[in-house]
């Protein structure tokens, strides 16, 4: 499994290829332009999600050091 490290790089690297996707008018004026921006957003909500619910995701892929307890203590959130 993926390491957090490797959420927040491909979050920002999904942003930032968006922006400049967004600002290159040759991109923009090509068919299916708006389809392949609107997937990236999509991939980057995916990430984002990922990225706030990791521990969650760790602890249902089988992590021993994260237990029920500690995702449902309100001061661990």
């Amino acid at each position: 499994m993926r390491k957090i490290v490797d959420i927040i790089a491909l979050e920002r690297e999904l942003q930032n290829r968006i922006e400049v996707l967004n600002s290159d008018n040759v991109f923009l004026n090509t068919n299916g332009a708006t389809n392949k921006i609107n997937a990236l957003v999509e991939r980057l909500q995916v990430v984002t999600f990922i990225k706030k619910n990791f521990e969650v995701i760790e602890w249902l892929m089988g992590n021993d050091n994260i237990s029920r307890k500690r995702l449902l203590n309100q001061d661990e959130a």
